[in-house]
């Protein structure tokens, strides 16, 4: 078979997958840009949501950056997670979960953690708890000292009147 042949071959059978597959993708709704700033902390989280088309149930995905906003950040957090109903909490509220990873010594030197979050369903602020994984045989930092505030998204990297120290500069909270 000359190659020319079987190049038609395979891109013929390709679009043909392609084709009958098709019908088997749903696709996602981006519900648009999310912020969050803490009450006690001058950080900012900004996640994209996405809700997939005929979903069962509220579970959204997310993805976006948490980070420590001055004028030139010292940490940020590429993070991913989900929202969905708070099953725990109840009474509407929703539940938000996020992980992430960083490359400096803050956090407690920890690099990778997680936020979870009881959200009011209508003003989407609530308790948080901030955990990061730690070396073998050492406390795991955490921080859980005030609310995650929802706040309108900042057009640059700065956003005005957020102030504070950053959550990562917290001291390690013991137990």
């Amino acid at each position: 078979m000359r190659p020319a042949s079987r190049a038609f071959i395979i891109v013929a059978a390709t679009i043909t997958l392609c084709l009958i597959g098709s019908n088997q993708v749903r696709a996602e709704t981006e519900l648009g840009d999310f912020c969050w700033g803490f009450s006690d902390f001058g950080d900012v989280i900004r996640l994209t949501l996405l809700q997939a088309d005929n979903a069962p149930d509220t579970f959204i995905a997310a993805h976006g950056r948490w980070q420590f906003p001055v004028a030139a950040p010292i940490y940020q957090l590429e993070v991913t997670g989900h929202v969905s109903l708070d099953n725990v909490a109840g009474g509407g509220n929703l539940a938000l979960g996020i992980t992430g990873s960083h490359m400096t010594t803050f956090f407690g030197n920890d690099q990778n953690c997680s936020l979870n979050a009881s959200l009011n369903g209508v003003t989407l602020n609530g308790s948080y708890s901030v955990v990061c994984s730690p070396g073998p045989g050492i406390a795991p930092f955490t921080a859980n000292f005030g609310t995650l505030v929802s706040i309108a998204c900042p057009a640059g990297a700065a956003p005005p009147g957020r102030t504070g120290p950053g959550v990562g500069e917290a001291q390690r909270q013991v137990g």
